[in-house]
């Protein structure tokens, strides 16, 4: 569940980092997610990035409607997301029990560390024309 400040900023399309809770006992942990505010239609489509090397990025795109929840299921992953006025922002995934939100029209180059393991979940599915590709076409949206 939100709190109401994530939820406001889901509302106004603000990236954010979320806990999706654990549940524990001797035998493991477990975090879910379901059906909740950020994709009330359900997950669409799924994928994972894996095998990365160290001095390369992912993502370098941003998408015109589809909305993603990213996770690091296994290790760190570093993200720096840029807003169409040119503004940057960076956050660390490093919990599996973390979700990061992120909306429409945010730019995306995620860094992975060694053996990191990206999970991303969509409420769309693929679409390849709901790609930007191109970082001067991304920013040109915001003029």
């Amino acid at each position: 569940m939100l709190s109401q400040e994530q939820l406001a900023q889901f509302q106004a399309q603000i990236p954010f980092v979320f806990d999706f809770g654990i549940k524990g006992d001797p035998t493991g942990k477990l975090s879910f997610w379901q059906k909740n505010e950020i994709f009330p239609e359900g997950i669409q489509r799924c994928f994972w990035v894996y095998d990365v090397d160290e001095d390369e990025t992912r993502g370098n795109h941003a998408h015109r409607s589809e909305g993603q929840v990213i996770v690091a299921i296994k290790g760190k992953i570093s993200l720096k997301i840029t807003d169409t006025a040119g503004n940057t922002k960076a956050f660390t995934l490093e919990n599996p029990y973390e979700g990061f939100y992120l909306p429409p029209k945010y730019w995306i180059q995620t860094k992975f560390e060694s053996g990191a393991v990206l999970l991303g979940m969509c409420n769309e599915p693929f679409e390849d024309g709901d790609y930007i590709r191109d970082f001067e076409e991304f920013l040109a949206m915001g003029r």
